[in-house]
């Protein structure tokens, strides 16, 4: 999407994406390549941080059996900002977090 000027569709991408694969299921197979390309194809790294937010909000959720409501959506960052003190969190699943309960 990137290389045809279409970077901003990304981030929407792949909260749809992760909504599906993760409370709904009907794209798991997806999740593993959202975890290991498609999140690290971002080129703002606040996005990421954001998108890998969004991923562990919907894992909490279907952990606890529930769904997220229908306004739940992942907050983009409103500008790229060079001093972001939160610190780097890599959104790491483990293999029971694939697994369907």
């Amino acid at each position: 999407m990137g290389e045809f000027d279409y970077e901003y569709l990304k981030f929407p991408f792949l909260e749809r994406i992760l909504r599906e694969s993760i409370t709904e299921n009907t794209l798991p197979n997806c999740l593993r390549s959202c975890k290991d390309y498609w999140i690290e194809t971002l080129r703002s790294q606040d996005e990421r941080r954001a998108i890998r937010q969004y991923a562990r909000e919907l894992v909490e959720y279907r952990n606890k059996g529930i769904s997220p409501p229908k306004s739940h959506r992942a907050i983009r960052p409103s500008s790229i900002s060079a001093t972001t003190v939160e610190s780097e969190n890599m959104w790491i699943l483990d293999e029971d977090d694939y697994s369907n309960q």
